[in-house]
């Protein structure tokens, strides 16, 4: 039986200070609280509670991405992150009440592409990129940043033990990785080095079209297993503009089977480029 955990943890926010003690603390899953520290808020995580060492590894590789959740303050019981006032950009989405425009989900998916760039010139992939997962200030809703590496990997030597996502963005690779770990099979990393290319497809087609490419709200996983492994979307029309023919070209070369047959990530940037203003890249 195949297993996929779908979580949703969501949210992060800005500061450059921190005192010791919290005035306020809400508890936002299991293991994450919502602090607030004077007049800034930030999120706790509980180290007894979660697989923290992973996690502060990786943030302290990417302590000089800049749109990457940073790690505030390590204590003996949490692990202390910054905080998006924002929101992230399902919530967003949902309440937008229209699919982005062609520039405006171009430009987040070519930031998105950018940030996975200099995440893999580091070792890291994230491995869970979605919706969920992207996040903005509220000054600034132009802006996203990746939070929520507790399931990213480094790529290293050293065999793979275990690989969580979620179904709405599981790719054909990423489906046989989990089919050899349940078999207790030797994974190298270097067979998930793909993943993040086809969810930033999934992101984009979501924004575009306002549904997932695989799976929907009626779907149970065997579906959505079956569709992404049959390859089997299709791809609608856009409503109020015409979907440009490189755009859809992309996204055909996005879902494709094998990794090594889907564009890199700066080839993507590439063609994003062409839709988004000079100014604004």
């Amino acid at each position: 039986m195949l297993k996929i955990i779908r979580r949703i943890l969501h949210k992060d926010y800005h500061t450059n200070s921190f005192s010791e003690k919290p005035c306020k603390m809400k508890k936002i899953s299991n293991h994450v609280y919502k602090a607030r520290f004077g007049e800034m808020d930030f999120i706790i995580k509980k180290k007894n509670l979660y697989n923290w060492k992973r996690e502060v590894e990786i943030l302290q590789r990417l302590s000089n991405c800049p749109s990457c959740m940073r790690l505030v303050k390590e204590t003996d019981e949490n692990v202390v992150l910054n905080y998006f006032d924002g929101g992230d950009l399902l919530n967003f989405y949902n309440g937008l009440g229209r699919c982005f425009s062609i520039t405006e989900s171009c430009k987040i998916a070519y930031d998105l592409s950018q940030t996975l760039i200099q995440m893999h010139d580091l070792g890291v992939h994230h491995l869970d990129l979605k919706l969920d997962n992207i996040c903005f200030y509220k000054q600034d809703y132009t802006k996203v940043f990746l939070i929520d590496f507790e399931n990213s990997e480094i790529l290293d030597d050293v065999p793979l033990k275990t690989i969580v996502g979620s179904r709405t963005y599981i790719s054909p690779d990423y489906i046989e990785i989990c089919r050899d770990l349940a078999a207790k099979k030797k994974v190298s990393k270097t067979r998930f080095i793909y993943i993040d290319v086809w969810c930033l497809g999934v992101v984009l087609y979501t924004l575009l079209f306002g549904i997932y490419p695989f799976d929907d709200q009626n779907a149970n996983l065997t579906v959505t297993i079956s569709k992404v492994e049959a390859l089997k979307y299709t791809i609608p029309k856009k409503q109020g503009e015409e979907l440009p023919v490189e755009l859809k070209k992309l996204i055909e070369s996005i879902f494709v089977k094998c990794g090594e047959e889907r564009p890199t990530l700066e080839e993507i940037s590439l063609i994003l480029e062409l839709f988004i203003p000079q100014n604004a890249i």
